[in-house]
């Protein structure tokens, strides 16, 4: 890849394949309002829906690391594209919402992982240099430019029914993942690269998956992205509901689309400012800051929730930004792409737990207050963890412990950054860059 135009081309649609794979997850919260009104299921159930699917896409996660280096990226791309709209179609005739279970939960959710996968790595291996961070960053924007579009969309065509809006939001998805796959096989074919690899095998030794769990650092990481993903992903499934019925705020809608703006900041912002901060102590300062607006949530008057939609979408794009960097610092950068698939497996347990849980607090006492209150708290409570790891961390760099990233470090020139850490991976295989949680 070396024409400025195939680069342009390739950072477009890794853009556009984010926006596509990303909108969805961000967008259940609109969806999940039009369910229960209509069917009036508890939300705890309905919230389950959206939570199955996120965790699909975790969890399918690790196949589709097995799928991309059988066949490519081009394949698993079209192959999401065809599980994702069919999904969204089979949702539109869904007898009840209980059907939603497999037609969105499951095969919706595995053609996002097939998607966002490829995406998220696309771009490593194929720019290097300074270009590289601008351009993951430019491309994880497109997460929150989608978010933005189909809230938005969103609005205007759940007037005409949920059934009605799936079926109009899956012919927009295939009009733009149709040429997104035709322009991806055309760039991967101008490299001379092979797309498959029918020599690969496509099991897993599952002991060695796991056995990073084994390290005592690794499984207190993986409580702490356990904890943080089940608590910070609750606005995006009750905050519309919350803000429409319990405070009667006539542009709950919106809210999620004001999210997405801040998200789209704090994704570009944070890749730069982690060129000269740690991302271990960013991340541990969004944790405190999404605390706090938790905190603040339940008391919010009306005119100031779209104040609390910024700030949190903020500290969201910083955490889908940084995740990779913190994963690079703690355990080394040539480990990067094993231990931040693996993570999909504690952020799928979040993911489960957390919003269905919120829901059940309201079913339960009919008032989200308990919900957000609770989560600020762990929230909270995350930060002495947070900073055991991260002091251990820094205590031991020098005394041995991370001689492994120490030879990779000189081998590229001693890099003083996390940034500079993760440049060095897209040499090898490349990270697996943005979580979805």
């Amino acid at each position: 890849m070396t024409s400025t135009s195939q680069k342009l081309l390739l950072l477009a649609v890794a853009f556009t394949l984010q926006a596509v794979s990303l909108s969805p997850y961000y967008s259940y919260g609109q969806l999940f309002t039009a369910l229960k009104q209509e069917s009036g299921h508890a939300s705890g159930s309905l919230a389950l829906i959206g939570s199955l699917r996120d965790f699909t896409i975790c969890l399918g996660s690790v196949f589709v690391a097995s799928l991309l280096k059988r066949f490519g990226p081009a394949r698993s791309v079209e192959l999401g594209s065809v599980s994702l709209v069919l999904g969204m179609l089979l949702d539109s005739v869904a007898p009840s919402p209980w059907w939603l279970f497999l037609s969105y939960s499951l095969i919706s959710g595995l053609g996002l992982a097939m998607i966002f996968c490829p995406a998220a790595t696309l771009l490593y291996g194929r720019l290097e240099g300074w270009q590289l961070p601008v351009a993951v960053g430019l491309a994880s924007a497109g997460g929150g430019a989608g978010t933005i579009a189909v809230n938005s969309a969103m609005e205007v065509l759940l007037k005409l029914g949920w059934r009605s809006t799936q079926q109009i939001l899956a012919g927009a998805y295939a009009v733009l993942l149709i040429p997104c796959c035709l322009v991806l096989r055309c760039l991967l074919k101008s490299e001379g690269t092979s797309q498959t690899n029918p020599k690969q095998p496509m099991g897993c030794d599952v002991k060695a998956l796991l056995r990073p769990f084994l390290e005592l650092k690794f499984m207190l990481f993986s409580v702490c992205v356990l904890l943080y993903i089940a608590t910070s992903m609750i606005p995006f499934t009750h905050l519309v509901f919350y803000a429409r019925d319990a405070l009667d705020y006539e542009n709950a809608a919106g809210l999620i689309s004001v999210a997405g703006l801040g998200s789209i900041l704090g994704r570009i912002s944070s890749g730069v400012l982690a060129t000269v901060i740690p991302a271990s102590w960013i991340f541990a300062a969004l944790v405190l800051l999404q605390g706090g607006v938790f905190f603040w949530l339940p008391f919010c008057e009306t005119w100031q929730l779209t104040a609390f939609s910024m700030i949190y979408g903020v500290s969201s794009g910083v955490r889908v930004a940084l995740l990779t960097l913190v994963v690079a610092e703690l355990f080394g950068a040539q480990r990067v792409q094993a231990l931040y698939c693996l993570l999909g497996l504690p952020m799928g347990l979040g993911l489960v737990a957390g919003p269905p849980l919120a829901g059940l607090v309201f079913d339960l006492t009919g008032s989200y207050q308990a919900a957000f209150l609770g989560s600020g708290a762990a929230m909270v409570a995350l930060l002495p963890l947070l900073a055991l790891l991260f002091r251990r961390d820094q205590r031991h760099v020098g005394s041995g412990e991370r001689d492994d990233q120490s030879v990779a470090d000189k081998s590229v020139g001693s890099p003083k950054s996390p940034l500079a850490e993760l440049n060095f991976q897209s040499d090898s295989e490349g990270p697996q860059e943005n979580s979805l949680a």
